[in-house]
């Protein structure tokens, strides 16, 4: 059985806050101890044992509203990084945008198996590629209708753009 304070269930439930929106466990540790004025191995001792008690913190109204929004939130960032990924014309930001879309993706499902949404995993939700991702990028239909809305994209900017050579 697990017994929390007020304090306490405030405590974890900022741990968790802060986890979800992408902040370094041990930079959430820091943060809290100093707020705290707590040690930092008892902080982190606690958060070793978050698999017992989030979901207690997610039972309550307020904490399951806001597990709810930072839901929300997640899709959004895949949605845009997804957007980003066959939109772009730079591989350095198609693979950014992807690697964006992996990190949302698993914090969303260790966020759902910590509401009790998902059952959870022996171990911690991870994703990995495993050929590609996104096959229909490869579709010569795809790549020929990127090439277009590039095309286009290309003639508009140079539209607006004035030319250099002329002179006013």
């Amino acid at each position: 059985m697990v017994r929390m304070t007020p304090a306490l269930f405030d405590r974890r439930k900022r741990m968790l806050d802060f986890y979800y929106t992408g902040l370094p466990i041990n930079k959430i540790i820091h943060i809290i101890a100093e707020e705290e004025e707590s040690n930092f191995d008892t902080i982190k001792h606690d958060w070793q044992k978050r698999e017992e008690w989030e979901p207690l913190i997610w039972k309550a109204k307020s904490a399951t509203e806001d597990g709810k929004n930072l839901l929300y939130q997640l899709a959004i960032v895949r949605e845009k990084a997804l957007a980003l990924a066959t939109t772009s014309r730079s591989d350095n930001a198609k693979v950014g945008a992807l690697r964006t879309v992996i990190e949302a993706t698993t914090k969303e499902i260790e966020l759902r198996q910590g509401m009790g949404y998902l059952p959870k995993q022996p171990d911690k939700a991870e994703l990995s590629i495993t050929g590609e991702l996104l096959p229909f990028m490869s579709d010569p239909n795809y790549i020929k209708a990127m090439e277009q809305i590039r095309e286009k994209l290309g003639k508009e900017k140079d539209a607006k753009t004035p030319d250099s050579t002329t002179e006013p």
